[in-house]
């Protein structure tokens, strides 16, 4: 190989090294603004159930703040309720309240997240439905006291 072609491929080597350094150099720079000018986006719950609850139907309303103070105008919500499975209409989530029917006895969960986060920033509510009604009558009640004291 003459030096000729040595020098050539050196230049050449070096401008596409250039050209990554500086590529690399713009990429970070935008992703640095990008992350520093992002908004903080939280949820917060104005009406839910109580943590135990003998209903089968519920109903959230919550409302999107930007930096904790400011309503998002334009987020994108979705909602979820136990993990999918539960059944929620789509266009009352965007409106920021949510009626759950026909729910089952057990745990539930309960799960808004702004702009699609999918589990990034999301908020999300547990609570336990029991339908089941207990009933004690007074002698058995009068008759259970006794029994812890004697």
């Amino acid at each position: 190989m003459s030096q000729t072609s040595i020098m050539v491929y050196s230049e050449m080597g070096l401008l596409k090294l250039s050209l990554v350094v500086l590529l690399c150099s713009v990429f970070s720079l935008l992703s640095f603004i990008a992350l520093c000018d992002a908004s903080e986006l939280t949820v917060k719950f104005l009406k839910t159930p109580q943590a135990f609850s003998n209903l089968s139907s519920t109903t959230f309303v919550f409302e999107v703040l930007v930096d904790g103070s400011r309503a998002c105008t334009n987020c994108n919500i979705t909602c979820k309720l136990d993990d999918g499975s539960g059944s929620i209409i789509a266009s009352e989530c965007e409106n920021g309240t949510v009626l759950c029917e026909g729910l089952q006895d057990g745990n539930h969960k309960f799960e808004v997240c702004p702009n699609g986060s999918q589990g990034v920033g999301c908020s999300s509510y547990n609570w336990t439905v029991d339908t089941v009604q207990r009933q004690i009558s007074l002698p058995q009640l009068i008759s259970q006291m006794l029994r812890m004291f004697l």
